[in-house]
């Protein structure tokens, strides 16, 4: 089961770079659980549907990549990335013209084949950032090379 559930979600990433959102229909079941950190005002595939081709509009060049992606049960989780070019209203943002390359995580349970319970993750700040509408943080120095230890510097 876990090589069919990254076969629909893959399949559904590639739906999105063609600009298909019909795949949704074909594979988000319609009383979805959507537990993402931007919701439509929709809830269900609808609610689904209705963000994606916000971003679809906004971003019209809008390319995803998977960059890791790994199955369990009826769990499937992927590392992913997006690029696109800013050219139409984002929420409630006007078109800036600006390219943006976002990272994210996404976790989906998925049942007979569709997913029914979806976590997207991506980084809001760092996409914010690119569109000009959130100022920069600040980025700490690292003081040790080992991975996972993020201390800041003296």
């Amino acid at each position: 089961m876990p090589d069919q559930n990254i076969a629909v979600v893959k399949r559904i990433f590639e739906g999105l770079n063609s600009g298909n959102l019909g795949v949704l229909d074909e594979f988000v079941d319609p009383q979805l659980v959507d537990h993402s950190t931007l919701r439509a005002p929709k809830t269900g595939a609808e609610g689904l549907k209705q963000r994606l081709a916000g971003f679809v509009h906004a971003f019209p060049d809008l390319e995803f990549r998977i960059h890791t992606i790994f199955g369990a049960d009826d769990m499937v989780t992927l590392i992913w990335s997006l690029r696109g070019t800013h050219e139409n209203q984002f929420l409630t943002i006007p078109p800036t013209g600006k390219r943006v390359h976002v990272t994210g995580i996404n976790v989906e349970r998925l049942t007979g084949g569709k997913l029914v319970e979806h976590w997207s993750i991506p980084d809001n700040i760092a996409l914010f950032e690119q569109l000009g509408v959130l100022r920069p943080l600040a980025r700490l120095p690292v003081s040790s090379s080992e991975p996972g230890d993020i201390r800041p510097a003296d």
